[in-house]
């Protein structure tokens, strides 16, 4: 039987590029990212997202090159 990071059947995290995002992870990214809770038109577009198969990495990856996270992360700065 194979083993390694590449088989499924290791136990341990998945990587978080191949892990489906969920609704728990949108209100985080939210907070952490974007630092306010989701709104209701922003929940919902990223609800049918991963309805449609949203990975986590796509996710998050969408929230940190995101124009809100870009001003967010200016004025953290200033």
């Amino acid at each position: 039987m194979p083993s390694g990071p590449a088989d499924y059947r290791t136990p341990g995290p998945r990587p978080i590029a191949a892990s489906r995002a969920t609704e728990a992870d949108v209100y985080q990214a939210y907070r952490l990212i974007l630092r306010r809770d989701p709104d209701a038109a922003g929940l919902a577009y990223h609800m049918q997202l991963i309805a449609d198969g949203l990975s986590l990495g796509d996710l998050l990856g969408s929230f940190v090159n995101s124009d809100e996270h870009l001003r967010v992360a200016e004025q953290e700065r200033l």
